[in-house]
């Protein structure tokens, strides 16, 4: 059943509507499922009631909307399949709008998928659902978005994009991975305002989430809401590069694990971090920490505290950042908190930044460690004065690890202008912690043409400005006036 290419096929306009295709094909430029209707509309795809079962085909060449301020279902049963260059599940909807996708069924989208766009929306996967773009899960203000994959054959990938959880405010989402499922994706990011929330729960032997570069949790410059994933079971995820976990963010290893760059599985309640893996971070992380050759821990994802509900293994070849922009902590310089012991045999990097140097006398504790302190670093380092500071460490096998300065400091550090590209939502963020006195200019020159930036965001010292990434080319620096 072709249609005009410039056609929509609507079921269910303002009424109730069904349509069943059974080995068979059907395409329309846009096709809405359940719109200005309370009553529930469905498309159902399956096989033809024949010993050879064609496949059922549903192709929106432009847009597959399931529930456009109604109430709408898409069940794709046994080698049904559906393509749309963008999917939306539960657009301006209050009703919970569902895409289903069993086993041996598959939904592609060339140009992203949408569940739960100012409105709800849930998909369930049990058979293979890609696309080339961006998945967003709970997309606007007070929307709500959910995404389970499950079992051995529920795959989800996004082979140029990743996954944003809860972007809007006030929006909810939540994704979860069980009975051996899995996901592939370039990056994974939770977005929570401190009015939303966003879950990630990984459950099951054999269910295993894979990122290529960045998994976020909460973001940097913004206050982070309430924030939650879990690994659980037997299951593992694998992170490519960057862990982040914000302030109201908390990553729970309860019988799962996790890796961070390049190193195998570790075992249940573990992560593990090998060489060129980071974990940045002021929030929460239940489970043992285990920092290899070539990896980096930075607690504060500024200046902030860590909270390590469990063990912290600084091996020979890490490295422990701390970051010193005042004599309080966490306020002003980082620190790490463990309920177990902390070891720590690599090297510690102490920072000095925002021009921020000390005077001769003052302590700077960077840790507590519950459980123990074993404090035999390859190197301290201590970076942001000028040369002349003279300190003494100060390791207290009880758990404190503190600076004393014994002479006074003069500072050879400027605020640093960090800039990273968000592969999810295709953006770069300027980020950097400094006193109001310094502010972010920019100019198409790198020598001349300075003006100030506005609409940044700030949280306290902390401050970003997005960038779009189809911006014109220009130079960004920060200059005190």
């Amino acid at each position: 059943l072709p249609f005009d290419s410039n056609q929509a096929l609507v079921v269910g306009e303002r009424g109730k509507g069904l349509l069943s295709i059974d080995g068979a094909a059907l395409s329309a430029a846009t096709v809405v499922i359940g719109r200005s209707a309370e009553d529930n509309q469905a498309i159902i795809l399956g096989p033809a009631p024949s010993l050879t079962a064609t496949p059922a085909n549903l192709n929106a060449s432009r847009h597959l909307i399931i529930g456009d301020g109604g109430f709408g279902t898409l069940e794709l049963a046994a080698a049904g399949e559906a393509q749309g260059a963008l999917v939306t599940v539960g657009r301006q909807s209050a009703s919970t709008n569902r895409l289903a996708v069993s086993a041996g069924s598959s939904l592609t989208s060339f140009q992203g998928i949408t569940v739960g766009d100012r409105g709800r929306g849930l998909l369930q996967n049990r058979g293979t659902v890609t696309t080339d773009r961006t998945i967003a899960v709970g997309q606007g203000d007070a929307a709500d978005g959910s995404i389970e994959v499950l079992d051995p054959g529920g795959s989800l990938v996004s082979y140029r994009g990743g996954i944003v959880l809860a972007r809007g405010a006030a929006a909810k989402a939540s994704l979860s991975l069980r009975n051996g499922a899995h996901i592939d994706v370039q990056e994974l990011a939770t977005e929570a305002t401190p009015t939303g929330r966003a879950d990630v729960a990984l459950d099951g032997q054999g269910s295993e989430l894979r990122i290529v570069d960045t998994l976020r949790l909460g973001q940097i410059g913004r206050p982070t809401g309430p924030t939650l994933m879990g690994i659980s079971g037997g299951a593992y995820a694998k992170v490519g590069h960057v862990l982040l976990v914000r302030r109201n963010a908390s990553l729970v290893l309860g019988g799962g694990s996790m890796v961070v760059g390049a190193g195998p599985q570790p075992a249940p309640g573990f992560l593990r971090v090998f060489a060129g893996g980071n974990i940045i971070g002021d929030g929460r992380i239940q489970g043992d920490l285990v920092a290899e050759e070539g990896s980096r821990v930075r607690p504060g994802a500024t200046v902030g505290a860590l909270s390590i509900t469990g063990k912290l293994d600084c091996r020979l070849g890490s490295t422990i950042e701390f970051d010193v922009a005042g004599p309080l902590a966490p306020d002003q310089h980082d620190f790490v908190h463990t309920t177990g012991a902390l070891s720590i045999q690599g090297v510690v990097q102490i920072r000095f930044i925002d021009g921020y140097a000390p005077k001769a006398g003052e302590r700077y504790c960077f840790t507590q460690a519950d459980g123990g302190l074993a404090f035999t670093p390859s190197e301290v380092r201590i970076t942001g004065l000028a040369p002349g500071f003279r300190f003494q460490m100060e390791a207290d096998p009880l758990g404190t690890l503190c600076l004393v300065a014994s002479s006074n400091a003069n500072t050879d550090s400027a605020p640093i202008l960090d800039a990273s590209r968000s592969v999810a939502t295709e953006e770069f963020v300027l980020h950097w912690t400094a006193p109001e006195t310094w502010r972010l200019e920019t100019s198409t020159q790198s020598s001349t043409g300075w003006t100030p930036v506005g609409g940044t965001s700030s949280e306290g010292a902390d401050h970003s400005h997005v960038v779009s990434s189809t911006d014109p080319a220009r130079f960004f620096r920060l200059s005190r006036p």
